[in-house]
């Protein structure tokens, strides 16, 4: 148990001995089925259908007990990109049991490849049936970007930390293979953290020219010929050491490029990388990359890049994509038609994501 962070965006209310259910949703972004910016509800539906019958313990939403002086929640971190709006968290409230309310909360911005979410929001009504794994990416994805020899992307079981579901990457032989999907809810972010988990076991670290991107994040137009605010890729070193290579924007009058590079703690699983930017005259990247259930604090990243000449001329994270592309011919030589894992997709403005 531990509590809910304060920006998350969207409410479930829950009132009554026998309540009925509904979602509200509040500010920036398109609610379901429209294309403007205002208010939208989904329908009411009874208590008996939701939540699904079927949750992962990495499932987008969090039940959470108020009792006016402290509140406690059962949150299921899936992918999802959070909001930090007043109006949202505070939602109005209907009729409730004398002394507490419910509340169960949702966040809108989802990218889960969980089940329980994704049968509600993306493809069903809740307490639908629905198969371990979507066939599909978008939704909850904006889209994907598959190409270049044999790319592809999936969903298939055996994700991490109990979840349905993960993300399989393969690159085909070709220099602009990419097998990624695309995350559109970033707005011009000048603060944006992120999370994943990532698992390179079955992919070769051979020498240090073996690169592929593992994750972007790029700002809505150029800045000195750059779109790329943030680009993560997968590596391996002169012993054949698997590495993270980490390059983020910035106005140094020369590369534009601030690196830093870490080597991966778990050679042969999975690892969770996290990072923190902020767009502006002193921007700055800090970054945690840790085996899979190491506990992480915000006061304690694994590094930080100074970013010379700061990187306000980005504007802010507008799109992020992430799985495997553009290869190297080193990477390609022992790596083509090899699965790389992503799971747990997580981005935020403010609060620190953490394990």
């Amino acid at each position: 148990m531990r509590p809910c962070a304060a920006d998350q965006a969207q409410a479930w209310q829950v009132s009554g001995s026998s309540p009925a259910l509904r979602l509200i949703r509040r500010g920036r972004g398109k609610p379901w089925g429209s294309e403007t910016g205002d208010d939208s509800e989904i329908p009411v539906r009874s208590a008996t259908s939701w939540p699904p019958s079927v949750l992962t313990s990495r499932s987008n939403f969090c039940a959470e007990l108020v009792d006016g002086k402290r509140p406690y929640s059962l949150c299921f971190d899936g992918f999802r990109h959070r909001q930090d709006h007043s109006a949202m968290r505070k939602g109005d409230r209907g009729p409730a049991p004398p002394g507490q309310s419910w509340r169960v909360l949702m966040n809108s911005k989802m990218k889960t490849l969980s089940l329980a979410v994704l049968g509600f929001v993306g493809f069903g009504a809740a307490g639908a049936a629905m198969a371990a794994c979507p066939t599909s990416l978008v939704p909850p994805w904006t889209a994907t970007n598959i190409g270049g020899g044999a790319s592809a992307a999936s969903s298939v079981t055996g994700g991490y930390d109990t979840t349905e579901c993960r993300l399989q990457s393969t690159l085909g032989n070709s220099g602009a293979a990419r097998a990624q999907v695309r995350d559109d809810t970033p707005a011009n972010e000048t603060r944006y953290r992120a999370q994943f988990v990532f698992d390179a076991s079955a992919l070769s670290g051979a020498g240090g020219t073996n690169q592929t991107d593992i994750f972007l994040a790029n700002s809505a137009a150029q800045f000195n010929g750059l779109l790329r605010l943030v680009r993560m890729q997968y590596g391996g070193s002169g012993a054949g050491t698997k590495r993270l290579f980490i390059t983020a924007a910035c106005n140094n009058g020369t590369t534009n490029t601030c690196v830093g590079q870490v080597d991966l703690p778990t050679q042969g699983g999975p690892n969770r990388i996290e990072f923190d930017l902020t767009v502006g005259a002193s921007g700055t990247l800090r970054y945690w990359v840790t085996p899979l259930a190491t506990a992480t604090s915000d006061a304690s990243p694994t590094g930080t890049i100074t970013l010379t000449g700061g990187n306000a001329g980005w504007v802010g994270v507008d799109t992020a994509f992430v799985g495997l592309a553009s290869p190297s011919a080193a990477y390609r030589a022992v790596n083509t038609g090899l699965n790389a894992y992503f799971d747990q997709f997580d981005s935020r403005r403010q609060t620190f994501i953490g394990h």
